[in-house]
């Protein structure tokens, strides 16, 4: 019989011992669907914050206003994610679909915007 190095026969025992799953890969969407609600809805909150100081104080110089209707696009698709997903109902496929677009669209000219 071949003895083995410590390396091997420690990592092998100590597979046995963790089996189960970790946590995060036992969580179900329906589990996490009130964490999602509730971020999509703080997400369009902190976005219309936002836009607020933007237009309300000048001095700032923010130049969100060059992408203003991006904004308040993400802040209609996240308010409409969160009233779907709040209401126990699956998203429609093309809804998440323009959601989606929209944040792409977002990123794209945030990090435009960044030089």
């Amino acid at each position: 019989m071949t003895k083995l190095p410590a390396a091997i026969r420690l990592s092998a025992g100590a597979s046995s011992r963790f089996a189960a799953d970790p946590w995060y890969l036992a969580a179900t969407p329906l589990a996490i669907r009130p964490w999602m609600v509730r971020m999509r809805w703080e997400t369009a909150g902190v976005e219309l914050l936002l836009l607020a100081i933007t237009f309300g104080v000048p001095t700032l110089d923010l130049p969100l206003d060059h992408i203003l209707w991006l904004l308040v696009a993400d802040v209609a698709a996240n308010a409409a994610t969160a009233f779907w997903l709040s209401r126990d109902g699956e998203l429609p496929a093309v809804a998440a679909t323009i959601a989606l677009a929209v944040q792409l669209l977002l990123l794209t000219s945030l990090l435009e915007l960044t030089g």
